[in-house]
C-alpha cells in the first residue's frame, strides 16, 4: 500500500521502550514568540545530530529545529500568515533532499527545501494571471502529499456561501495538475463544495481522493474523488452526512471503507467504492448491507439510526494500526471527551471527565498510552486500554494551551507548542 505523506498521528515502532512522562517540566526546545499551536513535523534519524523538528506559528514563521540544541537549523523561512495543521515532509523519488509542505491562513501553499529552507514553490490558484494567486480565502486543512504519484494536494476554506475547491499540483514542481470544482486558470465550479477544514485523504493504489466538508446549498459532505489520469478531478460519488470539519480516515490497511465524523456529532463508516454505510440494523461490515442505516451517536454513545445532536467530532478519528487495540478508532469531541471505539461501532471507553479543549490525541500503542494536549495549559496521558488519566503534567508555567503532540519513534521524544509560541519537548527514553 503506497504510503502518503499526510498529517496522520505517529505511533511508535514495535518493540519501542517508553516510559511514562516523568513528573518534571518538559525543556524549552525553542520559543517563536507568537502562537504555535499546529502539530510539529519531525524528521527521525538514527543520528541525532540530524534530526529535526519543524514548527510553524501564526506570523507565518516555519523553524527548523536541532532536538539538541536551541539555536535553529538556518535562518526561518518566512511565509505568508500563519501555519495551518501538521506539514507533511519527505523525500520524493530523485531528489537528494526533504521537501517540506505547508499550508497557510492566507490562501497559499509551499513547498521548502528541507535541507536549507529554500522555497522550492509556491501556489498558484490562477495561471492566467501574473504572480501567485491564492487558491482560496484560507487553507485550513494540512495537505497531503504522494511521493509514488508525485502530487501534493491543498483543499480551500472560504467565507460562509462560497464554493470551494480542491488543487492537485506537481510535487516537485508546483505545476497544477487539475481542480476539483473550478480550473487551474481560476474558474470555480458549481458543485456546491462547502468548507474543507479537514486533510483529505488519498488512495495512490484506487486514485481516488476522499474530502469531508460542509455542506453549500444541499450539496455533499463527503466526496470521492477521481484522481487517476483519465477524469481528474471528477465526482466518484459524494453523500450529504451532515456538516464536517474532520477530516475522514480509512478504517483498515485495505481502504475499503471510511470513517466520517460530523459537526453535529456522528460518526459514519461508508464504503470507499461507493459512500454505502458499513453500519446497519441488520448487522456490521462493509460486504453485506441490509435493513435501516445506522451511525454512532454521540449523545448516547451507541449505533443509532437516528442521532440527536451531540458534540462535534473535532479533528478526526485516529485508528490504530497495531498492538492489541488494531482496528480500533480514537476520537476527541468538541466537549472534551475522549472515546475508543471498536471497528463494529461498539463503545469501549469514555473518559470519565471531559479534558478542557481536547487537541488532536497522540496514540503510542505501544506503550499502551495516548496523549492529548488541553486550552488549561497541560499535557496528559491516558490508558488506550481504559481511558483514566496517567499522567498530567502543567507545560511551562500553565498559562498557555497546549496543542497536539508529536512522536519521535526513534528518539522516543515528545514534542508539543503552546498559544504562547514556545515549542517544548519531552524525552521519553527510559
Amino acid at each position: 500500500m503506497p504510503a502518503d505523506w499526510t498529517m496522520g498521528v505517529a505511533v511508535g515502532a514495535s518493540g519501542t521502550v517508553v516510559r511514562r512522562i516523568p513528573p518534571w517540566e518538559p525543556s524549552i526546545l525553542y520559543d517563536t514568540e507568537v502562537a504555535c499551536l499546529a502539530p510539529p513535523t519531525v524528521i527521525p534519524n538514527t543520528d541525532m545530530t540530524k534530526r529535526v523538528a519543524f514548527t510553524g506559528n501564526n506570523s507565518g514563521w516555519l523553524y527548523a529545529l536541532s532536538p539538541t540544541s536551541r539555536v535553529p537549523r538556518y535562518s526561518p523561512a518566512r511565509l505568508a500568515d500563519a501555519v495551518q495543521g501538521r506539514s507533511p515532509v519527505g523525500q520524493l523519488p530523485g531528489d537528494s533532499y526533504q521537501t517540506l509542505y505547508a499550508a497557510t491562513a492566507a490562501g497559499l501553499g509551499y513547498a521548502v527545501n528541507a535541507t536549507t529552507g529554500a522555497l522550492r514553490w509556491t501556489t498558484d490558484g490562477d495561471s492566467s494571471l501574473a504572480g501567485n494567486q491564492p487558491l482560496g480565502a484560507a487553507l485550513v486543512a494540512a495537505p497531503v502529499v504522494s511521493p509514488t504519484r508525485n502530487l501534493a494536494f491543498f483543499a480551500t476554506r472560504n467565507l460562509t456561501g462560497a464554493q470551494n475547491r480542491l488543487f492537485a499540483f506537481d510535487a516537485k514542481t508546483g505545476a497544477c495538475r487539475w481542480v476539483l470544482n473550478g480550473s487551474c486558470a481560476g474558474t470555480t465550479g458549481a458543485l456546491n463544495v462547502g468548507q474543507i477544514s479537514g486533510s483529505p485523504i488519498h488512495d495512490a493504489t484506487a486514485r481516488k481522493l476522499f474530502v469531508s466538508s460542509t455542506s453549500l446549498s444541499g450539496g455533499g459532505t463527503v466526496w470521492a474523488v477521481d484522481a487517476g489520469d483519465a477524469t481528474p478531478g471528477t465526482v466518484s460519488w459524494s453523500r450529504n452526512l451532515g456538516d464536517s470539519d474532520a477530516s475522514p480516515s480509512f478504517a483498515e490497511t485495505t481502504r475499503t471503507s471510511l470513517y466520517v465524523g460530523t459537526n453535529s456529532g456522528r460518526l459514519h463508516r461508508v464504503r470507499a467504492a461507493d459512500g454505502v454505510s458499513c453500519w446497519s440494523t441488520t448487522g456490521s461490515g462493509c460486504t453485506t448491507f441490509g435493513g435501516s442505516e445506522q451511525a454512532f451517536c454521540t449523545a448516547t454513545d451507541t449505533l443509532g439510526t437516528a442521532c440527536a445532536a451531540g458534540s462535534a467530532i473535532a479533528s478526526g478519528v485516529v485508528v490504530l494500526w497495531s498492538g492489541s487495540h488494531l482496528g480500533r478508532l480514537l476520537f476527541a469531541t468538541a466537549d472534551g471527551h475522549l472515546r475508543l471505539l471498536e471497528a463494529n461501532g461498539t463503545l469501549v471507553w469514555k473518559t470519565a471527565s471531559p479534558i478542557p479543549g481536547a487537541s488532536l490525541p497522540l496514540a503510542i500503542p505501544e506503550r499502551d498510552g495516548l496523549f492529548v494536549g488541553a486550552t488549561d495549559g497541560k499535557l496528559r496521558e491516558l490508558s488506550l486500554t481504559t481511558g483514566a488519566v496517567l499522567s498530567t503534567q502543567t507545560v511551562g508555567p500553565g498559562t498557555a494551551a497546549v496543542g497536539s503532540p508529536t512522536y519521535d519513534t526513534r528518539a522516543n521524544m515528545l514534542y508539543v507548542g503552546t498559544s504562547t509560541g514556545v515549542l517544548y519537548r519531552y524525552n521519553l527514553s527510559p
